[in-house]
């Protein structure tokens, strides 16, 4: 349809001057940027390519299906799923290609079907069937960039037929990408329900370590579970954040992984290339107590959840009005009962939901946090006593300074001593902070915090 170009272009020109725009109001925030351009790139070069791109054998069931598939990037320790990216019968045989990973597998730990761990034969059968001639087989690549093409998938199965799996080639290596090819051969009908006691052929999972994170200490990339190092290679990767290597201050992120490694803070889990960064850099950061500061240097730095003595402290001659100030829970909630929501590797990584913290009192509605990347029990429950700590804290402040403020800059803590209001000398954490130009105010949110929630 030739017809259909010079829309195209105009369309990509409105587009390209949308974005100019937007770029202008809100350029200095990376995660923008990066959606505009990843958004603008993919969007203008889908619309051509499906007009100009003939479709091959092997895209034909996933176009069939209607959907955009997932694109995860696990890390740390994990268990990782699957999705089909290539589903085909013929000659009485199902073939299907199942992705786990956007990278290699650092470390392979254990392969499953179905949910449940299985070991193949010599035969690459599945054990549990091998009893029967007609039992799937399957085939597992760790994503390396040199890989070979699947052989299960070029493999006739003779049994069924002369024919291996439809518009399947040499060249389709999978580069990159970890993954398992299930051959499903039919089976009569007496022996389906003992072959495919789920009534298809099992889904495929994984449990490795995943990743291989810059550590700025060595030098080296290496798997690590280190929160602070996984963080900073999510914002740098080329489905993560985007964010260029420069814009780090890994000197900065050496003092955090030190804290990570001293404080047992851990990554674990997977994000979705298709979505926007923030969900995963909003988990991440929740799961290590982490805020991510721009530096004046322009360079990104991470703060972890660890106690440092205040160096600020505002008093009467710094605040220009006192907006609020409260004592206990948030807007008078009779909060009773904090929840951490987390996959538990000691229960097969099945999302738990465990009681953090609680007072004396009625449990009218429990708070419940939900931790995602958070890989262990240990660290769910410490986070989820300092988020029960933070919401019912004895003094919560919103308070208007002048340009002393803006020694809050990259500051975690304050001390506030008010006396005229009862505060005196109340060591507190920075909830928000911001700055007006035009007024030349800081406003300043804080809480009360003591040394002891950080253990």
């Amino acid at each position: 349809m030739p017809q259909a170009y010079p829309f195209l272009a105009q369309a990509a020109a409105y587009i390209s001057q949308g974005a100019a725009y937007l770029y202008n109001l809100y350029g200095s925030s990376f995660l923008f940027r990066t959606a505009v351009q990843v958004g603008f790139s993919v969007g203008t070069s889908a619309l051509v390519a499906s007009m100009n791109k003939p479709p091959k054998p092997g895209d034909r069931k996933e176009s069939l299906r209607g959907e955009i598939l997932p694109r995860p990037v696990n890390f740390g320790l994990t268990l990782a799923g699957s999705s089909v990216v290539y589903d085909d019968v013929a000659s009485k045989t199902r073939w299907q290609v199942h992705v786990h990973n956007h990278g290699q597998v650092e470390r392979l730990i254990e392969r499953r079907f179905g949910g449940k761990p299985y070991l193949l034969d010599a035969a690459g059968q599945l054990l549990p069937f091998s009893r029967f001639q007609d039992s799937p087989y399957a085939e597992f690549r760790d994503g390396a960039e040199d890989q070979a093409a699947s052989v299960l998938m070029m493999t006739p199965d003779l049994r069924k037929g002369p024919l291996a799996a439809p518009g399947w080639t040499a060249d389709h290596r999978l580069r990159g990408l970890a993954y398992s090819v299930i051959r499903a051969p039919s089976v009569k009908p007496e022996k389906f329900s003992e072959i495919y006691p789920e009534g298809r052929p099992p889904v495929p999972s994984i449990i490795g370590e995943f990743g291989r994170p810059l550590d700025p200490r060595t030098g080296q990339r290496a798997y690590t579970p280190n929160g602070a190092l996984i963080f900073a290679w999510f914002l740098t990767h080329p489905l993560g954040g985007r964010v260029p290597e420069s814009r780090i201050n890994w000197d900065a992120l050496a003092e955090a992984a030190n804290a990570a490694d001293r404080l047992g803070y851990e990554l674990a889990g997977s994000w979705n290339a298709n979505e926007a960064p923030k969900v995963a850099q909003t988990n991440m950061l929740a799961a290590l107590d982490a805020a991510m500061w721009t530096g004046p240097d322009g360079r990104i730095r991470l703060d972890l959840g660890e106690w440092r003595d205040p160096t600020v402290t505002l008093a009467h001659d710094h605040v220009l009005q006192v907006q609020s100030l409260s004592a206990g829970s948030a807007e008078g909630e009779a909060l009773t009962e904090q929840v951490v929501k987390f996959p538990d590797r000691e229960r097969d990584y099945s999302e738990v939901e465990e009681v953090a913290a609680s007072i004396d009192g009625p449990v009218y509605e429990p708070r419940v946090s939900d931790l995602t990347y958070c890989p262990t029990k240990t660290q769910a429950l410490r986070l989820g006593r300092r988020i029960f700590t933070r919401d019912t804290a004895r003094w919560r402040a919103d308070l208007s300074l002048n340009l002393a403020g803006l020694r809050l800059i990259n500051q975690r803590f304050a001390v506030v001593h008010l006396p005229d209001f009862g505060l005196h000398h109340e060591a507190m954490e920075l909830d928000s902070w911001g700055f007006d130009p035009a007024t030349g105010q800081v406003s300043a949110s804080l809480r009360s915090v003591a040394p002891e929630h950080f253990t």
